[in-house]
C-alpha cells in the first residue's frame, strides 16, 4: 500500500519536528491559504483549528478535537482495565504483606487510589463523553460489576469478601453518580440506579460523602421531588 504525503512526514520527524514544521507553515501562510486549507478538512479538524487559531493565550489541552478526546477516554478505560487485571490474583498488585511468612490479603485501599488516579482525569470528560453517545447507560454498573468480580475471585483465605466492602474514593464515585445522573430520564430514575447499585453490588461502596455533596448541589426544585 503507497503512503500518503502525511504518513510519510510522520514517520520521518519527530515530535519536535513536526511542531517546528507547523509553525513554520503557518507563519509564512496568508489568511487566503489557510481558509483553503479549513476548507478541505473534516468539521471536527475544521472546528477545533480555528478555535486554536482564535485563541491567543490556549491552555494545553483545552481546546483539542472530539477524535482526540475519544482517543483519550479510550486510553483511560484501558488504565482502568489494566488496574482490574490485577483483581483476584494472589499474587498480583493488591494482595498485600506485612511480613513475607504471613499470609497475603487484599488491600483495598492500594487498588481504590490507582482507579482514583484514572478516574481524576475522567471526570472533566464525561458530559462530552455523553453527549457523543457513543458508551451504554450502564457504563459504570458494568465497571463496579467488573470491581466485585475481580473481588470474588481471590481464594477464601485472603479475605477480600470479609468484613468492609471496598470503599471507592471520591472521585471514582463522583464519576458514577455523575454518569447516572446524565443517563437518568428523572431524578426518580435516578434514585432507583443508585438503590439498584447498592443493592447488586454489595462488596463495593461509593463514599458516602460524595452522596450528599452531589444531591446538595442538584437544582432546588430537583431536590424538592427527590
Amino acid at each position: 500500500m503507497v503512503q500518503s504525503l502525511g504518513e510519510k512526514i510522520v514517520e520521518a520527524f519527530t515530535g519536535n519536528q513536526l511542531i517546528h514544521l507547523l509553525n513554520c507553515f503557518f507563519q509564512i501562510s496568508d489568511e487566503e491559504h489557510v481558509q483553503r486549507l479549513l476548507s478541505t478538512l473534516d468539521e471536527d479538524i475544521q472546528k477545533t483549528l480555528s478555535q486554536l487559531m482564535q485563541t491567543e493565550t490556549v491552555a494545553e489541552g483545552s481546546i483539542i478535537s472530539d477524535e482526540k478526546l475519544v482517543e483519550q477516554w479510550n486510553g483511560l478505560w484501558a488504565e482502568w482495565g489494566d488496574v482490574l487485571e490485577e483483581l483476584g490474583d494472589e499474587g498480583g498488585e493488591y494482595a498485600a504483606r506485612d511480613y513475607d511468612w504471613e499470609a497475603a490479603y487484599f488491600e483495598s485501599y492500594a487498588f481504590a487510589a490507582d482507579l482514583e488516579r484514572v478516574a481524576e482525569r475522567m471526570l472533566p470528560l464525561l458530559d462530552e463523553i455523553h453527549q457523543f453517545g457513543i458508551e451504554s447507560d450502564d457504563l459504570f454498573e458494568k465497571a463496579l460489576r467488573d470491581i466485585q468480580q475481580g473481588l470474588q475471585q481471590y481464594p477464601e483465605w485472603m479475605g477480600a469478601l470479609d468484613g468492609d466492602p471496598c470503599f471507592l474514593e471520591a472521585v471514582t464515585s463522583r464519576c458514577v453518580l455523575s454518569w447516572e445522573w446524565l443517563c437518568a430520564e428523572s431524578p426518580i430514575s435516578f434514585v432507583r440506579s443508585l438503590r439498584r447499585i447498592e443493592e447488586s453490588f454489595p462488596q463495593v461502596e461509593l463514599d458516602r460523602g460524595q452522596f450528599i455533596d452531589f444531591l446538595a448541589a442538584l437544582p432546588e426544585d430537583v431536590r424538592k421531588t427527590l
